[in-house]
């Protein structure tokens, strides 16, 4: 059996005012979201899911939380998030997320275009298929 491992994630980052826009591409497909930087109520919509998130600042770090809520036909399911984003010396974007009942993940961005070096779990086992 072959994998064909982790797709590549190229992240853009674009900043006016008081609106950051994060817009993440995994082949054809495109999520845009908006972290409104003054403390509102952001709301962003990629296919079925809706964004509901309010973004703060802790010291260098932009923590978001908020709700994901996928509707389907017949159904609405929201789970709660809370989103670490912090940038450190070496220009490295690093982002972690916590979703209701899962285990949080945590993303390693690089590089001018932001592709996407790493997605760990917090137990530090990777999700690219590699074994160490």
């Amino acid at each position: 059996m072959t994998s064909l491992g982790p797709a590549q994630v190229e992240l853009t980052i674009s900043r006016k005012d008081a609106t950051m826009t994060m817009e993440r591409r995994v082949g054809n497909r495109v999520q845009t979201f908006i972290y409104r930087l003054d403390g509102s109520e952001s709301v962003s919509e990629a296919g079925t899911l809706t964004r509901r998130a309010r973004s703060r600042w802790n010291g260098p770090r932009l923590v978001t939380e908020g709700t994901h809520t996928i509707t389907t036909p017949g159904s609405e399911v929201s789970i709660g998030f809370t989103e670490t984003i912090e940038l450190d010396a070496d220009g490295v974007l690093h982002i972690e997320t916590t979703r209701e009942a899962q285990p949080p993940t945590r993303q390693t961005y690089t590089g001018k275009t932001g592709r996407r070096v790493a997605q760990r779990a917090s137990t530090g086992s990777t999700s690219d298929g590699r074994h160490h």
